[in-house]
């Protein structure tokens, strides 16, 4: 059986895939999913990891997700829903895993951005942004440039398990 099918690849990449689906369709990762999903992985730590002792671990990973991601949201940088998918994420796999695909998120939030920017070509107004940015000034709210996070994040954990040698095919 592939390693995929696993469930220490299986429900993270589900969550994932999941929430890039409702951000795409409604721009929105709705609560319920993200309760659905709290409950999914708690139920995988019991049924198919080592139960208190790989939520312990998972817990801490999911502390680790928050530190990371609240000063981005503080900074209006990222969505609520935002967070609180990759605190669900980061229960289900191991702090380096989370810090990895946090790193490669980053990254490919980067390429979709400059991506979208080009696309609807924006770049004179992510240009005047950046300086603004540079110059400690706070940008104008329509000119910022969003990217749905969640694809951003799942590229992220595609790219990490592809580095790690887990292959699809």
């Amino acid at each position: 059986m592939s390693k995929i099918f696993e469930s220490i690849y299986l429900v993270p990449s589900l969550i994932l895939l999941l929430s890039v689906a409702t951000d795409l369709y409604a721009k929105k990762i709705y609560n319920i999913l993200i309760l659905s999903f709290l409950g999914l992985s708690i139920a995988n730590h019991f049924l198919f990891l080592d139960g208190f002792s790989s939520l312990k671990f998972g817990l801490l990973a999911a502390v680790l997700a928050f530190s990371f991601m609240i000063p981005l949201f503080m900074a209006k940088m990222l969505g609520g829903g935002d967070l609180k998918l990759l605190v669900v994420f980061a229960i289900n796999v191991t702090v380096s895993s989370l810090i990895y695909t946090f790193i490669y998120s980053l990254f490919w939030g980067m390429v979709l951005g400059l991506l979208m920017i080009i696309l609807k070509k924006q770049s004179k107004n992510f240009i005047n942004n950046t300086v603004g940015i540079l110059k400690f000034e706070k940008p104008k709210s329509e000119n910022l440039h969003t990217i749905p996070y969640s694809v951003a994040l799942f590229f992220g954990w595609i790219t990490q398990l592809s580095i790690t040698g887990l292959y699809f095919f």
